[in-house]
């Protein structure tokens, strides 16, 4: 008997051993549960996480993407602006050649305009006193035919008083 009591005894105590054992191994069971439950939370949490920053690379990308394109448009069209604007300084400056030339043509017309203005007044000079002298001529030829005249008709009458007494 007491040998069954000591065996009791130590059954008892390997069964009260076994027991902390199980509530051991079951609390350490329901903190890897809580653990287990504590990583799937965080696991979803970092899923999300991960998912919200694929989306914002993404989103990031495209905003890339669309800059690239801009900023190719914006090269393209700062081209175009530049060539314009080589084409415009070419047309001017060939317009200020162009221009100095009719300016250098417009000084050349001006001095033969004045050549021949100088030379008209010359010419108008000459005109004027041509005309006095022609005037001067004419009454002085007007003159002398006044008097041949006279002398003209006083031979005439004097030829008809010859002829009469003869």
């Amino acid at each position: 008997l007491d040998l069954a009591k000591q065996q009791k005894a130590e059954l008892d105590r390997k069964k009260k051993m076994l027991e902390s054992t199980v509530n051991e191994n079951l609390a350490k069971i329901e903190e890897c549960e809580k653990g287990s439950a504590m990583m799937v939370e965080n696991h979803k949490k970092l899923t999300a996480e991960l998912e919200n920053l694929l989306q914002k690379q993404m989103d990031a990308e495209s905003k890339v993407s669309m800059l690239e394109r801009t900023n190719k448009d914006l090269n393209r069209q700062i081209n175009e602006i530049q060539d314009s604007y080589d084409s415009e300084s070419r047309d001017k400056q060939t317009l200020m050649a162009k221009m100095r030339d009719l300016q250098a043509t417009h000084n050349q017309t001006l001095e033969s305009l004045e050549e021949e203005q100088d030379a008209r007044d010359a010419l108008q000079q000459k005109l004027t006193t041509s005309m006095q002298q022609l005037s001067d001529a004419k009454r002085a030829a007007g003159t002398l035919t006044v008097i041949n005249t006279d002398c003209f008709e006083h031979a005439h009458l004097r030829g008809r008083r010859i002829r009469m007494h003869q």
